[in-house]
């Protein structure tokens, strides 16, 4: 099948890289220009694509066939198999694409489900979804139309007369206030988060409880936990978009201050995962409202319980012990060589800054984990076991029910 070529503009080879460039810095999106071979000519590229992705990424044999099928001086937006986008057009002797970005309808939770069919890990590939920029229908089709222009040539400053207009500022007095009045409810916005990631690096559940109530005010003002109008205004048609996108932001930071209160690496990566995933179910916008205040309690409890930061030394070594090793066997010996301290008085230690003994400690902190892995995985119960220090699932499943009341099946059943 021959190639299909805009007659608008033959493209000298020189001018491909500046066409590129002009195109990215006018749009923020990844241009790539192709000859009739598919032989990469230029490119400016600002998003790390993960390995995964990269074969999908520019001219594939699916938007190659678009474009050969495609009128002269038309157009097309493509969606792949990733849920991705892209803007691309025929213009001079090759092929001009801009992408990828996610179209404002394609939420956090469709792309989830496309990762998971096509067997790609969630976790390492939502930071990239999440960087990608975001058009609108109408935004989509003004970057084919973009394309379109530049087969009549790259714009060039040498090429622009300006006549700067000066214009002498206007006092305007309401303006001050106006700005005086934003710059409160900044600061007043900026104090609560303040505080908010102290109570959860310090395990306050009295001072949590003494600001809830201040969250759900915020909350329902538009402030940085609810909707906040300088944010909605980009979004203005996908309000849980944004707050969807607001909840991760949140969840990232209260992950921060759990971690400067002691959480151990393992028990952050159990709480922000499983919020990650509850995120992206959120349906309509009071589940996620709810989903917030959840978070903040659940890192602070955390924290609070299971947290080291404010124990001494020698208690503070031996439940980061357990935290990081909560799949093997544990021996009192081995935890007080590890705090440096006789067994007897790391045991007597322990019991007087925690109020329970180590043992007690150990199984709630495998029956916790347990918990979450049942939660929001797909290990069987025999794996889950392994993964918490039981090699029998019987004992197990035993010692599940006597602390949840459910055996590990039905707590899947109801949880998922």
């Amino acid at each position: 099948m021959d190639v299909k070529k805009n007659e608008y503009m033959v493209t000298p080879r020189g001018q491909h890289q500046d066409m590129v460039n002009f195109a990215s810095t006018l749009t923020g999106l990844d241009f790539r220009y192709y000859a009739e071979d598919r032989e990469l000519l230029a490119s400016n590229i600002k998003y790390q694509t993960p390995a995964l992705l990269e074969s999908a990424d520019g001219l594939t044999d699916e938007i190659f066939q678009v474009l050969l099928e495609s009128e002269i001086g038309r157009g097309s937006i493509h969606t792949d198999r990733f849920a991705r986008s892209w803007a691309c057009a025929g213009i001079g002797e090759g092929f001009l694409t801009a992408g990828p970005f996610l179209l404002d309808d394609d939420s956090e939770s469709s792309i989830a489900g496309i990762l998971r069919l096509s067997r790609i890990s969630h976790t390492s590939q939502a930071e990239y979804y999440r960087s990608l920029p975001i058009r609108d229908d109408s935004g989509a089709s003004a970057l084919v139309r973009l394309i379109l222009l530049l087969g009549n040539g790259v714009p060039s400053a040498d090429r622009v007369d300006v006549q700067p207009l000066m214009i002498a500022p206007v006092h305007d007095p309401s303006l001050e206030d106006r700005f005086r009045v934003e710059q409160k409810k900044i600061e007043n916005l900026y104090a609560i988060e303040k505080r908010i990631l102290n109570i959860v690096s310090s395990g306050d559940r009295e001072g949590l409880r003494q600001i809830e109530s201040q969250l759900q005010y915020q909350e329902d003002s538009n402030n940085r936990f609810g909707s906040i109008g300088h944010l909605a205004k980009r979004m203005p048609d996908n309000p849980l978009r944004l707050q969807r996108n607001l909840s991760i932001a949140l969840n990232t930071l209260l992950r921060q201050a759990a971690g400067n209160g002691g959480l151990s690496p393992l028990s952050l990566h159990g709480i922000s995962e499983r919020f990650a995933l509850l995120i992206e179910r959120s349906e309509n916008l009071e589940s996620i409202g709810k989903l917030r205040r959840d978070m903040i309690r659940t890192y602070t409890d955390a924290v609070r319980r299971i947290g080291v930061a404010g124990h001494s030394r020698p208690v503070r070594r031996a439940l980061q012990y357990v935290n990081d090793n909560l799949d093997g066997r544990f021996f009192l010996k081995d935890l007080a060589a590890e705090s440096n301290l006789h067994p007897v008085s790391l045991s007597r230690l322990f019991r007087k800054e925690t109020g329970i003994t180590l043992t007690s400690f150990i199984r709630k902190r495998r029956m916790e984990e347990a918990r979450w892995l049942l939660s929001s995985s797909g290990y069987s119960n025999a794996d889950t076991a392994l993964m918490v220090g039981y090699d029998d699932p019987g004992a197990f499943s035993k010692a599940f029910k006597r602390e949840t009341g459910m055996t590990p099946g039905k707590y899947r059943s109801m949880e998922t």
